[in-house]
């Protein structure tokens, strides 16, 4: 028992010590500021969704980033997602020309179902023909991103979208200047 806890120490101690270089291999670049386009796909409607970003790295290891993304209208139903996310990079390999992040945030949607000709009962063609849904949400997922040049990312980010009665998943592509 004795030799089973000395090996559960130095384990434990070995990973203590790993995990104390991590922000030494986090990308360094503080006050990093990015402004993208993001196209991908929704869930939620099995649509398209297209968007722009920002990002702004306030430590080598955090960085927020708002958005907007707009769903594409299919079956009648389309939307745009406001989304405040938290970003945690951590830089892959020597060279610190990629980064993995794990993100979660807060979003609020709005999502518009346009009525048929036979749903509206409004013989006035001036009145508005559609409903609106909105919901308060919480974003969780994970991205990759790499630095093409000093001045151009790329990433790639699948993220959960939990809302009463409107969870759904975003698969996306970015591409972003970095100032």
């Amino acid at each position: 028992m004795n030799t089973l806890s000395v090996s559960v120490r130095r384990l434990i101690t070995a990973a203590l010590l790993s995990l104390s270089f991590i922000p030494g291999t986090l990308m360094a670049s503080e006050h990093e500021k990015t402004a993208g386009l993001l196209g991908g796909y929704t869930t939620r409607n099995s649509t398209a969704v297209a968007g722009i970003y920002f990002s702004y790295r306030f430590a080598p290891y955090y960085r927020m980033q708002p958005s907007i993304e707009y769903y594409f209208r299919k079956n009648n139903v389309d939307g745009f997602s406001f989304n405040l996310d938290n970003q945690f990079p951590i830089a892959i390999g020597a060279q610190k020309r990629c980064n993995f992040y794990p993100l979660a945030g807060f979003s609020y949607s709005t999502y518009s179902r346009f009525l048929s000709l036979v749903e509206n009962k409004s013989t006035n063609n001036e009145e508005d023909t559609s409903r609106r849904t909105n919901r308060l949400g919480l974003n969780a997922g994970a991205g990759m991103e790499w630095f093409i040049t000093p001045n151009m990312r790329l990433a790639v980010e699948a993220k959960c979208k939990l809302m009463k009665n409107y969870t759904c998943g975003v698969f996306s592509a970015a591409i972003g200047y970095i100032f």
